[in-house]
Protein backbone atom coordinates (compact mmCIF):
# COMPACT_ATOMS: atom_id res chain seq x y z
CA UNK A 1 0.00 0.00 0.00
CA UNK A 2 1.29 3.46 -0.82
CA UNK A 3 1.73 6.48 1.42
CA UNK A 4 0.02 9.73 0.49
CA UNK A 5 0.75 13.29 1.50
CA UNK A 6 -2.24 15.62 1.55
CA UNK A 7 -2.94 19.24 2.27
CA UNK A 8 -5.90 19.37 4.66
CA UNK A 9 -7.94 22.56 4.31
CA UNK A 10 -10.71 23.68 6.68
CA UNK A 11 -14.01 21.90 6.10
CA UNK A 12 -12.53 18.46 5.32
CA UNK A 13 -11.20 19.42 1.90
CA UNK A 14 -8.07 17.53 0.85
CA UNK A 15 -5.55 18.10 -1.96
CA UNK A 16 -3.16 15.30 -2.89
CA UNK A 17 0.44 16.50 -2.84
CA UNK A 18 2.37 13.32 -3.60
CA UNK A 19 2.31 9.51 -3.45
CA UNK A 20 5.16 7.29 -2.21
CA UNK A 21 5.72 3.55 -2.34
CA UNK A 22 7.82 3.51 0.86
CA UNK A 23 7.49 5.19 4.25
CA UNK A 24 10.97 6.74 4.63
CA UNK A 25 10.84 8.93 1.49
CA UNK A 26 7.29 9.99 2.42
CA UNK A 27 8.43 10.89 5.95
CA UNK A 28 11.40 12.88 4.66
CA UNK A 29 9.21 14.79 2.21
CA UNK A 30 6.52 15.66 4.75
CA UNK A 31 9.18 16.88 7.18
CA UNK A 32 10.65 19.08 4.45
CA UNK A 33 7.20 20.42 3.50
CA UNK A 34 6.28 21.14 7.14
CA UNK A 35 9.56 22.99 7.65
CA UNK A 36 8.73 25.21 4.66
CA UNK A 37 5.08 25.71 5.67
CA UNK A 38 4.28 29.44 5.89
CA UNK A 39 3.03 30.67 9.25
CA UNK A 40 -0.17 32.01 7.66
CA UNK A 41 -1.01 28.79 5.77
CA UNK A 42 -4.70 27.87 5.89
CA UNK A 43 -3.95 24.14 5.69
CA UNK A 44 -2.06 21.39 7.49
CA UNK A 45 -0.09 18.53 5.98
CA UNK A 46 -1.03 14.92 6.60
CA UNK A 47 0.59 11.60 5.68
CA UNK A 48 -1.58 8.51 5.42
CA UNK A 49 -1.10 4.86 4.49
CA UNK A 50 -4.01 3.56 2.39
CA UNK A 51 -4.86 1.29 -0.56
CA UNK A 52 -5.84 4.21 -2.79
CA UNK A 53 -6.70 7.90 -2.72
CA UNK A 54 -10.40 7.26 -2.08
CA UNK A 55 -9.63 5.21 1.02
CA UNK A 56 -7.09 7.83 2.18
CA UNK A 57 -9.62 10.66 1.99
CA UNK A 58 -12.25 8.49 3.66
CA UNK A 59 -9.95 7.68 6.56
CA UNK A 60 -8.97 11.32 7.04
CA UNK A 61 -12.63 12.41 6.92
CA UNK A 62 -13.78 10.06 9.68
CA UNK A 63 -14.71 11.65 12.96
CA UNK A 64 -13.00 9.74 15.72
CA UNK A 65 -14.10 9.82 19.33
CA UNK A 66 -11.48 11.02 21.82
CA UNK A 67 -9.85 8.41 24.04
CA UNK A 68 -11.30 8.27 27.55
CA UNK A 69 -9.11 9.91 30.19
CA UNK A 70 -6.95 7.44 32.05
CA UNK A 71 -6.94 4.79 29.34
CA UNK A 72 -3.44 3.41 28.89
CA UNK A 73 -3.67 1.57 25.58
Amino acid sequence: MPYYIYKKHPGKNFDLVEEFAAYRPAREEIRRLRAELPADADYTLRIIHARNTDEAVGLMSETREPRPLGEDA
